[in-house]
């Protein structure tokens, strides 16, 4: 697929272990895991849903190459051992995986401070 614009690899995402919980059943997390993947970093998704339940997400990211794919449950190192956590609107902020994430001093984001944090013009 060729890309309309030609991205430049963002330094701060090269080779980072970056962890996408909830890739979402109407896709909130493709967006995310796209960016990523193209910048470079290496990118495991996680989602309590089944591949059956998420089918038409991972289509949408079937041309990116993950560092892994956990479906079904979570594992505890996605959280613990990852540089940064980006987290689906869908998550909740009490979630325990986000408590362990935060207690092994882990930064969470989320898909849109990622688009803030490109943003180098005005913003009105």
């Amino acid at each position: 697929m060729t890309e309309p614009f030609p991205f430049t690899v963002r330094p701060a995402l090269k080779n980072r272990r970056v962890t996408v919980m909830g890739l979402g059943r109407f896709g909130g997390g493709v967006g995310a895991v796209r960016y990523l993947c193209r910048h470079g970093a290496r990118v495991t998704v996680t989602d309590l849903r089944t591949a059956d339940d998420l089918a038409e997400s991972l289509q949408q990211i079937d041309e990116c190459r993950l560092e892994a794919l956990q479906l079904g449950g979570h594992c505890e190192d996605d959280f613990r051992e990852a540089d940064l956590i980006v987290v689906n609107p869908a998550v909740r902020r009490s979630s325990p995986w986000l408590l362990m994430a935060s207690e092994a001093g882990v930064p969470t984001t989320s898909e849109l401070n990622l688009f803030w944090q490109e943003q180098r013009g005005k913003l009105i």
